[in-house]
């Protein structure tokens, strides 16, 4: 019975997410800049910012935190939200020295003047973070209009 009474939970979070994305559209993004995390110290990560409807990006964040964070009762991410891809994370194998070296080569390929692509869904992913590197699982897809 626990087996039918978590799926039943499953299917009602799933029916949450649904709901409070309902009524947005889809929308365009695009690639921005490009950078370095922290930008004092050891970089640890390299990510390129997004352009496009930012502020529709950021409603849609605002509706997932809504409905999975609040509603749902799953711990609240940190807020200032920066819209971005992240594309390398370094290890203890990396030197900072290779991270910015390779900001500087991606910076002059980065921004593609007609790269943009069309958002028209919203995936919940469970990453799971293993030594081999991170699994990701998408528990969730709903369409946009």
């Amino acid at each position: 019975t626990q087996g039918v009474s978590s799926a039943a939970s499953d299917v009602y979070k799933r029916q949450i997410l649904d709901k409070h994305l309902l009524g947005i559209t889809s929308f365009a993004l695009g690639f921005a800049t490009i950078g370095i995390f922290p930008q004092v110290g050891y970089p640890r990560t390299i990510w390129v910012g997004m352009k496009g409807d930012i502020e529709k990006l950021k409603s849609v964040k605002y509706v997932v935190d809504k409905a999975v964070f609040e509603t749902l009762g799953f711990p609240c991410e940190k807020p200032g939200f920066v819209p971005h891809i992240t594309l390398a994370r370094a290890n203890g194998y990396f030197h900072k020295d290779l991270l910015i070296d390779l900001r500087k080569q991606l910076s002059g390929y980065i921004e593609p003047p007609s790269f943009h692509w069309c958002v028209n869904q919203v995936e919940l992913v469970k990453s799971i973070l293993t030594a081999s590197g991170p699994i990701h699982e998408t528990l969730h897809r709903t369409l946009l209009k």
